[in-house]
């Protein structure tokens, strides 16, 4: 519950809030809804204790947990909603516990293109796309988009063209991806891209 009593704020002598008195119990949702200018911040900055008050008083229980996001967004690689999300605890500890990683071991790769090459009709292609799309960090569009002519079989380059304003790049191929890939442009028809 929260619960704001004969509450009064100014800043820089302009008074926000004038023995305001206010109860919301406990699993209400609120939402504070008003011009630039007219005291929303203040409001929330005397909520939770950054701001102290003319006259009257806050009360809030023991043990609440209150989330914010400042109004000028910090200078941070992090976008804003990754910033929202980790504020979230109980979130991301459900989400360690379910997935504790970004990403693929080898050996998980491997199980993964096993279990490609034995379903379906075109097992080896599904598996080379597999091991392509691991090997060079390639986003679902990127791999469907891949065509013959980024594929440089002869000097084992891979000229990644990156989806989503991503820098292009050159990257080195192994041996096996080589030759996956070498067998995959004998079996299939014709065609300008390498996963048909």
């Amino acid at each position: 519950m929260l619960q704001l009593t004969e509450l009064s704020l100014r800043i820089a002598g302009r008074l926000l809030l004038d023995h305001a008195t206010l109860t919301l119990p406990e699993g209400t949702h609120a939402g504070l809804v008003g011009r630039n200018g007219t005291g929303k911040t203040t409001l929330f900055r005397a909520i939770t204790g950054d701001l102290a008050s003319e006259t009257g008083s806050v009360f809030l229980p023991k043990g609440l947990k209150i989330g914010q996001v400042a109004q000028e967004a910090p200078a941070t690689e992090q976008s804003l909603i990754e910033i929202v999300l980790e504020a979230d605890t109980e979130r991301m500890s459900l989400m360690a516990e379910r997935r504790p990683r970004e990403y693929l071991t080898p050996k998980e790769v491997e199980l993964l293109r096993k279990a490609a090459r034995e379903r379906g009709r075109y097992g080896h292609r599904d598996a080379t796309m597999v091991f392509v799309a691991y090997r060079h960090g390639l986003r679902p569009a990127e791999l469907c988009a891949l065509r013959w002519d980024q594929v440089d079989l002869a000097h084992g380059l891979l000229h990644v063209q990156r989806a989503k304003n991503g820098m292009p790049s050159v990257h080195p191929m192994g041996g096996s991806e080589i030759r996956d890939l070498r067998r995959l442009k004998r079996e299939q028809p014709e065609g300008r891209h390498v996963f048909l």
